[in-house]
């Protein structure tokens, strides 16, 4: 019974003994987080004419599409058009004649 083992140790030898063991387990849990860090996200802004010095209440809307801020005191440097419906009316000159060409697809397509 006179071996040296952990459990027969004196009191002070077995702290030192699980101090070092500590301390090597959290420089290896350390360096694991270190070597499997991420690179950091780098935060773009993604609106073309950003003005950092104007207060955020001077913003009137985001035109996500072109990537634009509009602020209170200006519009827009490119308007958007009216929606103009074509020009040529062949088929929409005479409503009875539109519905009736859908009726006849659409009869044919679910009666057959």
């Amino acid at each position: 019974m006179n071996e040296p083992s952990l459990w027969n140790e004196p009191a002070g030898r077995r702290v030192i003994g699980c101090l070092r063991l500590l301390v090597v387990f959290c420089m290896i849990c350390i360096g694991v987080h270190y070597c499997n860090r991420r690179t950091p996200v780098r935060r773009e802004n993604p609106w073309l004419n950003n003005d950092p010095s104007r207060p955020v209440t001077d913003i009137k809307a985001l035109d996500y599409n072109r990537q634009m801020i509009i602020y209170r005191d200006e519009e827009p440097p490119k308007q958007l058009r009216e929606f103009a419906w074509p020009s040529d009316d062949r088929m929409y000159q005479d409503q009875d004649n539109c519905y009736e060409d859908y009726y006849e697809m659409l009869y044919e397509y679910y009666h057959d």
